[in-house]
């Protein structure tokens, strides 16, 4: 956990090192092999913020697929994106669980990494493919 003054890079020091961890494996990821890592963020407007910054780190690797589900949002459109796939996903906390609860289609069992961002602090967790159900997902 860690704290520092609003445009430090706080958002690009923990995005940097996932971008680099999945340009990593031997074979390219799929959008179809669902989320492989979880930004929680506490408000509509820093999901955006994240998002954006996400968008300019992959704008040269086109097969890791950005997205965000939060509330306020057409529940229908966020459901048709998390059945094609989106490889780092940036959430509100409701919205991630509505979407838990309620979409089928919501590929998660290659979750590696969950990072609760801002309020939440940044906390990072990385875990194994065996470990991700003691967080309910």
């Amino acid at each position: 956990m860690f704290n520092a003054a609003t445009g430090t890079g706080k958002t690009v020091a923990y995005l940097a090192p996932i971008i680099h961890h999945l340009l990593s494996y031997t074979s390219r990821i799929h959008r179809e092999n669902g989320t492989y890592a979880l930004v929680l963020v506490p408000t509509r407007e820093l999901c955006l913020q994240v998002y954006e910054i996400l968008q300019k780190l992959l704008h040269r690797f086109h097969w890791i697929v950005p997205g965000y589900v939060m509330g306020g949002e057409n529940r229908s459109k966020e459901k048709a994106r998390l059945r094609k796939g989106i490889s780092i996903l940036i959430a509100t906390p409701g919205r991630l669980l509505d979407h838990l609860k309620n979409t089928a289609c919501f590929a998660h069992t290659n979750l590696r990494w969950i990072i609760f961002d801002e309020n939440f602090g940044v906390r990072i967790w990385q875990g194994n493919r065996g470990d991700t159900g003691s967080f309910g997902i």
